[in-house]
């Protein structure tokens, strides 16, 4: 018996929509369709509900796919929104993802429509159904709670028009407001930012919902008592639980205290940016990190895990103390790229189609991208760039050869595959430790380092290196 579904279709042409609907028959669902070319069928068409999915095409002249998509979310609310494009670039790809797109085909995919379709559905059941977290937007995340409250710095979650989600006590510190004052509201709504002040931060906004880090930028605060508060705010465009929000951080600029020596106060004031720095960074790595295994779960502990085996595998090669250090933390969010791939991708069991491959083959320049304007002690961006990089140039983004890799990226390499092969993922059981070390000896010296290679054989054949859960 086939299964009933009410589809919207978005398509320029009847031919388009018949072809759609005999691949959903042809699939086992008993199909009814509608099609609609503009904004207005659509108006007109979601008063007939209710729908069960929404299959559009892209790339049609003077069709605007994102106002359909906003239209249909907010009549529709979640239910699946599958798009089939001949073609679709990069840009497009992260820009249709980010407006909620939950699958992308191409027409030469079609036949692949009706899983989708029923995966789908079987994904917005399983969201609907889930029990909400009470309290906070964070409540029922403790140890991400711990770490948020605990950051020496302001941290905020706003959505892509300012309104915070969520706020840590140094926000409520800082402004003077407190928690239950400031969710819900913004800082321009508060008044926190002068007019002029109002203005850039929308603008700064509007760069974060293309997808763009911003910051530091520096901002004068008006506190709730009135007095000014001179701070720098930086923001990261991430997905949480399937919602487009903003990470920000504000980080407070002081004058030396009255009273002291230029010299003493400059001392002090060294002392304590450099503590403020450690803690700030220590605080940002666990909160990137936890973000990051929070959407995916698939690969929950695969950074920590890499982390481990980088610093081993460094101390293995007669690194100094503090590269080593600095391996561990590159290795601990080396994948922080992946905030901006969507969750629904990251955890699907099943081979992804070569244009969501080619989607979370970006994740790397993404990394980059967030990491350039933090001043790390180490190349901790680079390495993050570098990391799907081979020795030989079949690697990824850029097809870096031999010496141009640098060697933090060597090491960080060898420690993601046998991480990532040993473990299990969505799309595929875990192939087991030997078969890791298998292929990083296999390939020693083409797409591996070799002294990173031998290193890394030592510490699980000779010294009895494991995995810390």
């Amino acid at each position: 018996m086939s299964d009933s579904l009410r589809v919207l279709i978005v398509a320029g042409k009847p031919d388009e929509a018949v072809l759609i609907l005999h691949v959903l028959r042809q699939g086992g669902f008993d199909p009814a369709g509608e099609r609609v070319r503009t904004a207005e069928d659509l108006r007109r068409v979601l008063k007939t509900g209710p729908w069960d999915a929404v299959v559009a095409e892209d790339a049609r002249p003077g069709f605007n796919l994102l106002e359909i998509l906003a239209l249909a979310r907010e009549g529709l609310g979640d239910i699946p929104f599958i798009v089939v494009s001949s073609a679709a670039g990069e840009a497009r790809l992260h820009e249709l993802f980010r407006s909620g797109v939950h699958e992308l085909l191409r027409w030469d995919e079609i036949e692949k429509l009706p899983d989708v379709v029923r995966r789908e559905i079987r994904a917005v059941r399983a969201r609907r159904t889930r029990p909400e977290a009470g309290g906070g937007f964070l409540e029922a995340e403790d140890s991400f709670r711990a770490v948020f409250e605990g950051l020496p710095d302001g941290l905020t979650l706003a959505d892509l028009a300012g309104t915070l989600v969520e706020a840590n006590r140094a926000v409520e510190r800082l402004t003077g407001f407190r928690r239950e004052e400031l969710i819900g509201r913004g800082f321009r709504e508060l008044r926190i930012l002068s007019p002029k002040d109002a203005l850039r931060e929308a603008k700064l906004l509007g760069l974060n919902a293309l997808g763009e880090s911003t910051g530091p930028e520096p901002f004068v605060l008006r506190r709730k008592d009135g007095a000014p508060a001179a701070v720098e705010m930086s923001a990261y465009p991430v997905n949480v639980r399937g919602r487009k929000l903003v990470l920000g951080f504000v980080r407070e600029v002081r004058e030396g205290q009255k009273g002291e020596t230029a010299e003493r106060t400059g001392e002090r004031d060294a002392t304590e940016s450099v503590e403020r720095l450690r803690r700030s960074m220590r605080g940002f790595i666990q909160i990137i990190s936890q973000m990051i295994e929070w959407r995916d779960p698939f690969s929950a502990g695969h950074q920590k895990r890499v982390a481990q085996l980088a610093r081993a595998v460094a101390a293995e090669m007669g690194y100094s103390p503090e590269t080593v250090e600095g391996l561990r933390i590159t290795g601990q969010i080396h994948d922080v790229g992946k905030i901006a791939i969507p969750a629904e991708i990251l955890s699907r069991p099943g081979r992804l189609s070569d244009l969501e491959y080619d989607l979370v083959k970006t994740h790397a320049q993404v990394g980059f991208d967030i990491l350039k304007g933090i001043e790390f002690p180490w190349p901790v961006a680079e390495a993050v760039f570098q990391h799907h990089e081979r020795l030989d140039g079949s690697g990824y983004p850029r097809g870096l050869k031999g010496e141009a890799i640098i060697p933090e990226a060597r090491v960080l390499v060898v420690a993601d595959v046998v991480e990532a092969m040993s473990a299990h993922r969505p799309y595929r059981p875990a192939r087991g430790l030997e078969a890791a070390l298998g292929e990083i000896a296999q390939n020693r010296g083409r797409l591996y380092d070799p002294e990173v290679v031998d290193a890394c054989l030592r510490l699980f054949r000779e010294k009895g290196f494991r995995f810390e859960d």
